[in-house]
């Protein structure tokens, strides 16, 4: 069946549409497919989930592949419209004022492998509008709206869902996380036939710049583990002291690569598929660490030299006081007429001193 990347599936130019009663088919179009795969061709509702209803009945498909002889073979669906049914169906619309319809509809191919189901597709929208007074004769538009294109790799499959996530290796969302704190990223292929067989690389950026590789080579760090648990590859590391430098801190991305393989052995082995190399990312929010700002005594935070101010008031009083009662006990003790004149001089100038800045 050849190796995983012959997958390829590409549109090989507009559609057809002729309507007449002598016809085998309404509507075709062309492909380049690789060689030798399983096609499935479906006819789906415009937004390509939906299924037609009645049934499917209403557009039937014909695969007509030539074989080219080289890696790509050419691929054209004939489809058949059954008139009768199609005109109450989910892909018909039909305008009163011109008696006239559209066929509006998406037409996925799939090219399939044996086991896994879908590796790759393609979907097209086709709009065709119809005149119903031209005996159902067309006037047709074609336009083709190419919703996604071929997928030769295979990546419909070989793909990975990265997410934050708790110890039971469920998603969780609105994380952030605190210096010292526990990042633990869940690593899980969308496919139940994959798993991840190793974890390459896990590096975490902060402002631009790669600043801790919690696994390099495969390897994790004294701080990283990985373990598995429900399908998934967990990766847990701590939030380490230099992604907090700063009163404010930045938010930090994840990247890194793992390899995908098949989970039975044999099949991938028996088909020649190949492990793939596939990247994740993941946003990190960090909780800012708190900063604890200490306020000094007010007498030492205070304007100019308050607390100096505060001191010289004090002094004084208590020297005044000294004073006082020095003189009285004098005064009282000796009653001589210098020594009475002397202590109301004292007195008064330490009155006046204290009424004034308090610096005697």
């Amino acid at each position: 069946m050849g190796d995983i990347d012959d997958w390829t599936i590409t549109s090989a130019g507009n559609g057809t549409a002729e309507f007449g009663d002598d016809l085998d088919y309404e509507l075709s179009l062309p492909y380049r497919v690789s060689h030798n795969r399983i096609i499935e061709a479906t006819i789906l509702a415009p937004d390509c989930k939906q299924r037609v209803t009645p049934d499917d009945s209403v557009v039937s498909i014909t695969k007509d592949v030539t074989v080219t002889g080289g890696p790509l073979d050419d691929l054209n669906l004939l489809m058949d419209v059954n008139i009768t049914k199609i005109q109450d169906s989910n892909i018909w619309e039909y305008s009163d004022v011109s008696n006239s319809g559209t066929i509006h509809m998406c037409v996925k191919v799939d090219l399939m492998h044996e086991t896994i189901g879908s590796i790759s597709f393609h979907e097209t929208v086709m709009k065709i509008m119809v005149d119903m007074t031209s005996n159902f004769i067309v006037g047709v538009d074609t336009g083709e709206v190419d919703r996604n294109t071929e997928d030769t790799k295979a990546k419909t499959r070989f793909d990975i869902k990265s997410c934050h996530c708790d110890e039971n290796a469920a998603c969780i969302s609105n994380v952030t996380i605190r210096q010292n704190g526990q990042l633990r990223v869940c690593l899980q292929p969308v496919s139940d036939e994959i798993s991840v067989n190793r974890v390459v690389s896990f590096v975490m950026h902060q402002d631009g710049k790669p600043k801790m590789d919690a696994i390099a080579d495969g390897n994790p760090n004294a701080l990283t583990s990985i373990s598995s648990k429900r399908d998934a590859t967990v990766v847990a590391t701590r939030m380490v002291s230099s992604f907090f430098e700063g009163v404010t801190t930045t938010d930090v991305d994840v990247t890194g690569d793992l390899y995908l393989g098949f989970k039975n052995r044999n099949l991938q082995e028996g088909r020649n598929l190949e492990e793939q190399v596939v990247g994740f990312h993941v946003g990190v929010q960090l909780e800012p660490t708190e900063v604890t700002f200490r306020e000094l005594p007010k007498a030492i935070q205070g304007k100019g030299n308050a607390g100096l101010k505060a001191i010289y008031i004090v002094l004084p009083v208590l020297a005044f006081a000294v004073g006082i009662s020095f003189f009285a006990w004098a005064y009282h003790s000796s009653r001589r007429p210098k020594l009475q004149k002397t202590y109301e001089w004292f007195v008064k100038s330490a009155s006046e001193n204290t009424e004034g800045d308090g610096v005697w």
